[in-house]
């Protein structure tokens, strides 16, 4: 779920149902962390549809028991970045390039509390959307 608060800040809650099944050890299923982001985006350039955005994070644990995995509540802070090659022309065999879009994210959690476990991700994307055209 996510929500537009003004035309450079978002919030998104998100969550999921994590269903684990092995041969040996624990197997469970249940919901994940509960993700709480907020999107401010720091530079943004109409023209091409590219932008940089500062995403804080926290993380709540919802308590299920998911296999042997340690669920703690967690804090970060990223950076995501994404925008399609909209600006080339509309004409001619370049106009297939116009629905490339790269996005990615680069960021950092800790676990809050005792447990230890810092995470660094990055996380590049390169999509080409045959909706797009």
């Amino acid at each position: 779920m996510g929500k537009v608060i003004a035309d450079t800040l978002g919030f998104e809650a998100m969550s999921e149902w994590d269903d684990i099944s092995v041969h040996s050890g624990h197997s469970g299923s249940g919901f994940a962390n509960v993700d709480l982001t907020l999107k401010y985006v720091l530079w943004q350039n109409p023209k091409s549809e590219f932008q940089i955005a500062l995403t804080p994070t926290v993380s709540f644990p919802t308590n299920s028991h998911i296999g042997d995995e340690d669920m703690p509540a967690n804090a970060g802070i990223g950076v995501s970045w994404g925008g399609r090659l909209s600006v080339l022309k509309n004409a001619g065999w370049v106009r297939y390039f116009r629905a490339v879009e790269f996005q990615g994210d680069l960021g950092y959690s800790r676990p809050l509390g005792d447990p230890p476990g810092d995470d660094i991700y990055f996380d590049p994307m390169i999509d080409y959307s045959f909706p797009y055209l």
